[in-house]
């Protein structure tokens, strides 16, 4: 082993354990009191979450939780451990996050049920400008950075897959998108397996290419113990998010400003990461096969050890 990849290892490993010590730390001081209380979370920072902060923003999801008598804390999580461990332990009752993380939680035994979605976009590789690499097939040895249990994850294991490769032939170093961030403008890492804004932050840099991954679907869970107890409520908190969708969509502008406040980044990378997203399309039947594939993919290369029913994971109203 390289020097070189040593040192990238050896952050990751600090990184890693650090996100998952502060995360879960975070999640567990918002406990729920007498049901009075939910706990909302958000895993890291994307702009598929768009009309989730919209509908936190214009007082959406406040007056959904007010109908019901209850308060909500709002936690941004770094890690899928943290977010697993946080619903196992009823810390964790609403989740943003990619239908990904929500299928590997699923395998490991925790009770998450996707009841919407707030859009979908593609995942991409960013390389140097300079890179040789001109195609997943060339990655074979490369070190590569994409945040384990991630849709980014999913993304170049299947586009290693489409390739002839697999995640065994590339170099892949578990960090979360900040830190990668680092690591990869620091030029210690030949690739970097992201989600939007990330790409485009680097896309405005002028110095890196980039390579299309996968397909990907930005979720609204919910704790399936939650959602029995509380049908109403969970209805409410997904009514006032497609209220937020419908309003992102048809003011696109206002929506990048909102988004650039929230997630504290310049417009011209919001509107960047907007071409990558569709906002108006809807959670429907067609979305089962297509989760059920994206597990049984995930099964099959052992990222998670027991076998999903996308049926189950997924309650589409009747």
């Amino acid at each position: 082993m390289n020097k070189r990849l040593q040192l990238v290892l050896g952050i990751a490993l600090l990184v890693c354990t650090a996100a998952l010590v502060v995360s879960f730390f975070a999640a567990d001081q918002y406990k729920p009191v007498a049901g009075k209380r939910i706990v909302v979370g958000t895993f890291s920072k994307t702009i598929a979450y768009a009309p989730y902060y919209a509908a936190v923003e214009k007082g959406w999801l406040g007056e959904a939780f007010a109908k019901h008598g209850v308060q909500a804390e709002f936690v941004e999580f770094q890690s899928l451990p943290a977010i697993n461990e946080a619903m196992a332990t009823k810390n964790l009752d609403v989740i943003f996050e990619a239908e990904i993380p929500a299928s590997i939680g699923r395998a490991a035994g925790i009770d998450i049920k996707i009841i919407g979605i707030t859009g979908r976009y593609y995942q991409e590789l960013v390389l140097p400008a300079d890179s040789a690499v001109s195609g997943y097939a060339e990655l074979k040895g490369k070190t590569v950075i994409a945040q384990s249990g991630t849709s980014s994850h999913y993304s170049l294991a299947k586009m290693l897959e489409q390739n002839g490769l697999s995640v065994k032939d590339v170099q892949m170093i578990d960090m979360a998108p900040v830190d990668g961030k680092v690591a990869f403008e620091s030029g210690q890492v030949d690739a970097w397996a992201v989600w939007p804004p990330f790409v485009q932050q680097e896309q405005l840099t002028g110095k890196v290419k980039t390579l299309k991954g996968k397909g990907i679907t930005a979720i609204v869970g919910v704790r399936g113990e939650f959602a029995g107890e509380n049908p109403a409520l969970a209805a409410d908190i997904l009514e006032a998010v497609n209220r937020a969708k419908k309003w992102v969509f048809e003011n696109p502008e206002q929506a990048q400003e909102l988004v650039s406040k929230k997630l504290n980044l310049p417009v011209d990378v919001v509107k960047k990461a907007w071409a990558v997203h569709d906002f108006q399309s809807e959670m429907s039947q067609s979305d089962v096969p297509d989760i059920q594939s994206k597990a049984d993919f995930l099964f099959g290369l052992k990222i998670i050890k027991s076998e999903v029913n996308a049926t189950e994971l997924v309650a589409l109203k009747n």
